[in-house]
């Protein structure tokens, strides 16, 4: 955790920081740090990124994908499909939280514009920071393999993310943006 972090909330909070569990730290562009803590705001540990149907199908990824790196909270216009979500799993009293300081508790996590017009995916957070080394994508097939590499069953491991969500997504991203260009030719 930066140690910038714990400062400014100490620094708006009386000189405390009562927190002592995994949380979620929320840095708002006026620098203001509001903290949900796990069991207390959170019945999680970690935010989960959730999909509908017809993208997991499209994109080959799982419909809930644990997430524990840092993101963005926005908001997006209706031309864009909000392709995932985030879900922070808070329980009462982190909603309460949350609603005092408008902060939405499911929010965008990717976000498509693939029209004619012109075309973007936004990932709203850390996607590409993943430990994978580059010694693995010399190895075809490593796919298959890819368990072996990951305990998923803690809540901050982050190579689950890259293996069943990021590479099989961008994958689908790239491969069907291939495609549209050789269709022009």
């Amino acid at each position: 955790m930066p140690k910038w972090l714990v400062e400014n909330y100490k620094r708006q909070n009386n000189n405390k920081w009562p927190f002592k569990k995994a949380g979620i730290a929320f840095v708002n562009k006026n620098d203001k740090i509001v903290v949900l803590e796990y069991i207390k705001h959170l019945n999680s540990e970690v935010p989960y990124i959730l999909t509908g149907k017809e993208e997991r199908e499209k994109y080959n990824i799982p419909k809930s994908m644990k997430y524990p790196f840092w993101f963005d909270i926005l908001q997006t216009s209706r031309a864009n499909k909000i392709v995932s979500f985030y879900d922070l799993k808070v329980n009462n009293a982190g909603l309460d939280i949350l609603t005092q300081n408008n902060i939405p508790s499911q929010f965008p996590a990717i976000i498509e514009h693939y029209r004619d017009d012109y075309k973007f995916y936004y990932f709203c957070g850390d996607f590409a920071d993943n430990p994978i080394s580059q010694g693995g994508s010399y190895f075809k097939g490593i796919t298959y393999f890819r368990s072996l590499f990951y305990n998923d069953d803690i809540a901050a491991e982050r190579i689950s993310f890259f293996w069943e969500f990021y590479q099989p997504m961008i994958r689908t991203i790239l491969k069907d943006y291939y495609k549209d260009l050789h269709k022009k030719d």
